[in-house]
């Protein structure tokens, strides 16, 4: 956790700050073009890996070489084909097209590296995988705003994208345990992970057609500028997306592990869920008190639509995403990807008709205000669904700092959004939205906010006063 915790830490901020120079380069306009490259290599991603790679992480087997080459040959089949179609249909976006098909085919070249990371991950060992992902960041940052900066616009992106890709492989491939693992196209070997990665992957469809369904709904009645807004407002959300996108990576394989040695399900859903809603809630706080004087101040007011957004997206994070991360991964851990597909089903239906109802009149807010809705609904079905596992502890643990950060939040906002100075503004809500966060966590439940300070105190080696 602290090693991948560090790695995100150092890969978002790179990101930011690439960001901070790009996206005043490139526009709304331009940056929307971007937008749709993320979408096709996002998609192409998940279909690509087909819910093996999870099934392998939770199982107590590991993987056999026969089965490695496997899934890198089923996944050379998928990426190969999905790379084809896009430079099929990149003629339709006239010259920013070769932006999206170079960022669409880097999928390509990130296959060689699925076994490696595979064996890594299931044993823990992120050592390596964290000294791939820091150099791609550093690789493209550097390369995408030169070659931004020279001039090629969308498609400077689309060639560090690329070129990113070769260069964390490269790492991987030649600093792992099982180096170049020649695929095969008899996918015979796959058979009995077969049924997880079908509801695996539909979950994660889900997910895709909510987030991506939202952003085509913005793109077609709005435009491609609406939707760089929105794709900045998702930029911003990294740093929410930091503190649980390492929990996402570590706990399929740690919540398999000590399932495996007999720790209790119950104990684990009580400590995971108030761990993820206490660490949650700090990014939460202090995204949505600063947003309405960051984004003026570090990209403009001709991004006004996106701070009217972030809000809702953050919002709705802190209901959905921790109990998302620990009562999702429990029930894989159980086999029951069948369940969590069900589970997730209403959210996504009214994330989009919530969203494609307002945006005519709310604009990209609409949107915001949809996703928010889904990821409530999504809290309400895991409760329902799932109520043998939320004990009256896990129910407090995540529900007293959602409450929290919903009153901090609101206070750092209205002082960011009052205070004529951008920069002043950002130091003084940040301080107050945090402050007040820590009291009220204090009061409500400080069992759960010491056990997050401990943990990240062994996290650096050092110990917590």
């Amino acid at each position: 956790m602290a090693a991948m915790g560090a790695r995100a830490v150092v890969v978002r901020v790179l990101g930011l700050a690439g960001n901070l120079v790009i996206a005043p380069l490139l526009g709304p306009a331009g940056y929307g073009v971007i937008a749709i490259g993320m979408i096709f290599m996002v998609v192409g991603r998940f279909i690509a890996d087909g819910g093996l790679n999870a099934a392998f992480l939770g199982r107590e087997q590991p993987p056999s070489h026969r089965e490695l080459r496997a899934i890198a040959g089923f996944q050379i089949m998928v990426t190969g084909a999905i790379s084809a179609a896009v430079f099929g249909i990149v003629p339709f976006f006239g010259d920013d097209g070769l932006a999206i098909a170079l960022m669409a085919s880097s999928m390509l070249l990130t296959v060689p590296r699925v076994p490696t990371a595979i064996v890594c991950e299931r044993d823990l060992q992120y050592g390596l995988i964290v000294r791939a992902d820091i150099a791609e960041a550093i690789f493209y940052n550097v390369l995408a705003i030169g070659l931004v900066i020279a001039g090629l616009g969308p498609l400077g992106v689309g060639i560090a994208t690329a070129l990113k890709a070769l260069v964390g492989t490269s790492i991987l491939v030649f600093g792992g345990p099982v180096g170049f693992v020649r695929p095969t196209w008899r996918l015979g070997p796959l058979r009995s992970t077969i049924r997880f990665g079908i509801f695996f992957q539909l979950s994660w469809v889900l997910t895709l057609v909510r987030d991506e369904g939202l952003g085509i709904l913005i793109a077609v009645i709005g435009g491609t500028a609406a939707l760089g807004a929105w794709s900045l407002a998702r930029r911003l959300l990294i740093v929410l997306t930091t503190v649980f996108e390492t929990a996402w990576r570590v706990a399929l394989p740690g919540m398999a592990r000590l399932t495996e040695a007999g720790e209790s399900t119950k104990k684990i859903m009580e400590q995971g869920l108030a761990f993820a809603a206490v660490g949650t809630g700090i990014p939460v706080v202090g995204l949505i008190s600063t947003v309405p004087a960051l984004v003026p101040a570090l990209f403009g007011d001709q991004w006004g639509d996106t701070v009217d957004v972030v809000p809702w997206m953050a919002g709705g994070m802190m209901l959905g995403v921790p109990v998302g991360t620990v009562l999702v991964t429990l029930l894989w851990v159980q086999d029951s990807a069948d369940r969590v597909l069900y589970i997730g089903i209403p959210s996504v239906i009214l994330s989009l008709a919530v969203g494609a109802a307002l945006l005519p009149a709310w604009g990209v807010e609409g949107a915001g205000v949809g996703y928010f809705v889904g990821q409530a609904t999504f809290f309400v079905v895991c409760f329902l669904s799932s109520r043998d596992l939320f004990t009256k502890r896990a129910v407090w643990g995540g529900l007293a700092p959602t409450i929290s950060a919903a009153i901090a939040s609101f206070i750092g906002y209205e002082i960011a959004a009052r205070t004529a100075n951008e920069w002043v503004a950002i130091g003084a809500s940040l301080a107050a939205g945090l402050g007040l966060y820590f009291a009220l966590m204090i009061v409500l439940d400080f069992p759960s906010l010491r056990r997050l300070g401990r943990f990240a105190g062994r996290g650096v080696g050092v110990s917590p006063t």
